[in-house]
C-alpha cells in the first residue's frame, strides 16, 4: 500500500514477506538463506568496499593500514561464519573451488533486488560454467587461461616468498602484500604479473549467465519470420529518392526589413513514402516489443562485405516503435513517415516571427523543441541510379527490458522525433543504450549475418535515384 492510498499518512503498514515464500528448506542450500541473503550482511560487505576501494584517484584513499591483511582477514571470517552456519543446518563446510573449468553443481537464486533497476539478480542455474568474459561495454575481456597464469605467479610468490615489481625488482612478500596482490588493489606490486583474481573471479560467476552480453538481444518466443519495404508503384524492397524544389520564406524569422515575403527556392533530396512489412511469430502470450529498423550500406569503400565491427557504426537507425503482438502470427506494417527519428517538411520549415525569442513566453520552448528532429525528406540516403545495395535490419527487443516509467506531461500538439531529441519534460523514451543494438562490439559475431538471433531479420534493399528534379506541391503560386 502506496503512502497515497492510506488514510493516515503518517500511517506505516509493513509488507510481510515470510521466509520460506519463494522457495524452501526441502532444497539443501536454501537452508543458508537467511544467512546470504541477510540485508545486515550485505550492508557490511558493501560499506566495506567502500570504506576500503581498491582503487581511486588518490593513491592514500586506497593505501590504508595493514589494508591488503584487513582484506583477507575479512574474507576469511565472511567463509568461517558461512561455514558455522553451514554446519548448524546439517551442511558440510563449503568445498574449494579450484578447478575453474569443471561445472558448479549447485544452482544459485539469489532473493535480493537492485534498487536502482527494481529486478532481480539473474540467478545461476546448475552445473554451469565458468567463461571466457567478452563484454566489451563492461570493459571485460579475460580468460580463464589469464586467471590460471595468474594463480601459477601467486602461488610462486608464495612459495619463493618473493614478489616481483613492474619495475623487475624484487621484495620480500608479507601478508599485506599478498591481500593487495589477490584482490587486487592499486597497491599491488605487479598487476600484470599477478592479476586481480578476487576482483575478477567475481566478474566471472555473475556474468556466468551471459558471458558476451549475448542474452540481452534476445526475445524469447518471438521470431521474426520476414521483412521487407514497400513503395506504391514501385518494385519491391527497392527505396525510392529524387531531387525536390521547395519555397522557403526566408523574412519570417530573419532581420530582414518589412518588404513582404522574400522567398527562397532550393533543390533538395527526398524520397518516396514505403512502408515496412514485418511477420512475426509469437508463441507466448500477448506481450509488447519495441521494434528498431536501421539501414547500412552492404559493402565498403572497396565493394567489400563489411565485417560487424566496422558496419555497425554504418548502421542508420530508421524508425523506433513500441508494438503489441497477439500469440501466434503478427503483420506488422508500418509508414516511413511515421519514423520516430524525422519530423515533417512543413514542421522544420515553420513560420519563426510568429512566436519571437522571447524566453518567459510559456509556449517558447514548445515551439523550440517541435523543431528538433531529423528532416523527413533526409530520411533516405540518396543511393545511385544504377541503385545502391543496402540492408534492412529489424529487431523485436523485449519490452520489459525497453520500458521506462514516465512522469505525466503534457502531450505537445506535434510531431515528436524521439530518437533524436528525447521527448518533452520526459525521461528518454527507451531504458536501453542508445544506438542498441549496434551501440557495442560483439563478441561472438564477424559480420552481421552472423550477429542474427530469431527475434532479428536481415533483408537487402536498393535504394534507387531518380535523378530527376520535381516542384514541391506545397510551393506558393510563381509570379513568374
Amino acid at each position: 500500500m502506496s503512502v497515497s492510498q492510506m488514510k493516515n499518512p503518517t500511517e506505516r503498514i509493513p509488507i510481510i514477506i515470510p521466509r520460506d515464500y519463494t522457495a524452501t528448506d526441502l532444497e539443501e542450500e536454501h537452508r543458508l538463506a537467511y544467512w546470504r541473503e541477510d540485508i545486515g550482511v550485505n550492508l557490511h560487505h558493501w560499506h566495506w568496499h567502500l570504506v576500503y576501494p581498491f582503487t581511486a584517484s588518490q593513491r592514500s584513499i586506497v593505501a590504508k593500514d595493514r589494508r591488503g591483511e584487513l582484506f583477507f582477514y575479512m574474507h576469511q571470517q565472511l567463509i568461517a561464519r558461512y561455514n558455522c552456519e553451514r554446519l548448524n543446518n546439517s551442511l558440510k563446510r563449503v568445498k574449494k573451488f579450484s578447478n575453474w573449468r569443471e561445472p558448479i553443481p549447485e544452482a544459485y537464486f539469489p532473493k535480493l533486488d537492485s534498487l536502482t533497476s527494481s529486478r532481480g539478480w539473474p540467478p545461476r542455474q546448475a552445473n554451469m560454467s565458468w567463461q571466457d568474459l567478452n563484454r566489451p561495454v563492461d570493459g571485460l575481456n579475460i580468460t580463464i587461461n589469464d586467471m590460471e597464469r595468474w594463480r601459477r605467479n601467486v602461488e610462486e610468490a608464495i612459495a619463493t616468498g618473493r614478489v616481483t615489481r613492474e619495475d623487475g625488482t624484487t621484495a620480500d612478500l608479507d601478508i599485506d602484500t599478498l591481500g593487495n596482490m589477490l584482490e587486487a588493489s592499486i597497491l599491488s606490486p605487479n598487476r600484470e604479473l599477478y592479476g586481480s583474481i578476487h576482483n575478477n573471479g567475481h566478474s566471472f560467476s555473475a556474468y556466468m549467465h551471459d558471458p558476451t552480453h549475448r542474452y540481452l538481444l534476445e526475445n524469447p518466443g518471438v521470431q521474426v519470420t520476414s521483412v521487407s519495404v514497400e513503395t506504391p508503384g514501385g518494385q519491391p524492397n527497392t527505396l525510392s529518392t529524387f531531387w525536390m524544389s521547395s519555397d522557403v520564406d526566408l523574412s519570417r524569422g530573419l532581420d530582414f526589413s518589412d518588404r513582404g515575403p522574400v522567398y527562397a527556392r532550393f533543390t533538395h533530396l527526398n524520397n518516396r513514402p514505403f512502408r515496412y512489412v514485418i511477420n512475426v511469430n509469437n508463441t507466448g502470450s500477448a506481450r509488447r516489443t519495441t521494434v528498431r529498423i536501421f539501414i547500412a550500406p552492404k559493402y565498403d569503400e572497396r565493394n567489400l562485405v563489411w565485417s560487424l565491427a566496422d558496419q555497425r557504426k554504418m548502421f542508420i537507425e530508421m524508425d523506433r516503435f513500441v508494438q503489441p503482438l497477439n500469440a501466434g502470427q503478427n503483420t506488422i506494417t508500418r509508414m516511413s513517415t511515421q519514423s520516430s527519428v524525422t519530423i515533417p517538411f512543413e514542421q522544420t520549415f515553420r513560420d519563426l516571427s510568429v512566436q519571437g525569442n522571447d524566453p518567459r513566453r510559456t509556449s517558447l520552448a514548445e515551439f523550440n523543441f517541435c523543431g528538433c528532429g531529423w528532416p523527413q525528406h533526409m530520411l533516405v540516403p540518396k543511393g545511385t541510379e544504377a541503385g545502391a545495395p543496402y540492408q534492412l535490419f529489424v529487431m523485436l527487443s523485449n519490452y520489459d527490458l525497453d520500458s521506462v516509467d514516465q512522469p505525466d506531461g503534457s502531450q505537445l500538439s506535434c510531431v515528436e522525433a524521439s530518437s533524436f531529441c528525447g521527448l518533452k519534460d520526459k525521461k528518454y523514451p527507451d531504458r536501453r543504450s542508445m544506438g542498441f543494438p549496434f551501440d557495442r562490439p560483439s563478441s561472438t559475431a564477424t559480420n552481421i549475418e552472423d550477429f542474427i538471433l530469431p527475434n532479428m531479420a536481415l533483408q537487402d534493399i536498393t535504394i534507387r535515384l531518380s535523378n530527376v528534379v520535381e516542384p514541391n506541391p506545397r510551393n506558393p503560386p510563381s509570379a513568374v
